[in-house]
């Protein structure tokens, strides 16, 4: 559902056939447009270049998709393909959870550089941390906004761009936090994913595909 307003997703449809075998909802077809925007942005803020940087930055359409994030991309693993599907729900997992809850900094920093900052879902180039970060600090939380306690303050783009790790295997179901089970996820389908099993929603296990190249993309790191 869209956020509660219709009975299926209008992005991800209703017929399973169709749905990808990678990622929960592949991301909308201007991503990539916007994301060269931000890169643009950034450059330009590093180099003093303010002005510049927020008109580029007002190209990357922040308000379409954090709406696209919100309506659709946050829901779209966990209840709509495993509410489409009707997989049989996994037993209850009684053994002891892994103690460890987030991986760590320096387990982040290789996953990502492991699999070139490229989300091992979607496919698409992700933006370290604390790239996105620095951005906030050279141009200004009032016109880029990384974190906060409410979506609506974020810029857009963070949704899609903002490199984190998933549990392939979800913690809740025994999996460890270690880097064998980690990969690297936007932020879109790390939440679109959240603890649901891979086969209750329809989705193959990225480690079983090759790490994608892309001109071995490093998150923006080098500029740190």
């Amino acid at each position: 559902m869209c956020f509660g307003k219709s009975k299926f997703c209008t992005e991800l449809g209703t017929d399973p056939e169709k749905w990808s075998s990678k990622c929960p909802l592949p991301p909308p077809t201007y991503l990539e447009e916007s994301l060269n925007y931000f890169t643009e942005s950034y450059k330009l803020a590093l180099r003093g270049q303010k002005d510049e940087s927020i008109a580029a930055l007002q190209k990357t359409r922040s308000d379409k998709l954090r709406e696209w994030y919100v309506v659709h991309s946050s829901y779209s693993g966990h209840r709509n393909r495993v509410n489409g599907l009707g997989k049989p729900l996994p037993d209850k997992y009684i053994g002891k959870l892994d103690a460890r809850e987030r991986f760590s900094v320096a387990e982040e920093r290789e996953i990502n550089q492991r699999d070139n900052y490229i989300c091992r879902y979607c496919e698409e180039k992700v933006i370290d941390k604390k790239v996105l970060e620095k951005m906030e600090k050279t141009i200004g939380s009032e016109h880029f906004k990384v974190s906060g306690n409410s979506n609506a303050i974020r810029h857009g783009l963070v949704f899609f761009i903002r490199a984190t790790v998933d549990h392939v295997l979800p913690r809740s179901y025994g999996g460890l936090t270690d880097i064998d089970n980690g990969v690297t996820s936007c932020w879109s389908c790390n939440y679109g994913k959240r603890n649901a099993l891979l086969y209750q929603m329809g989705i193959d296990d990225p480690r079983d595909r090759p790490v994608i190249n892309k001109n071995l993309w490093d998150g923006l790191t080098s500029t740190l």
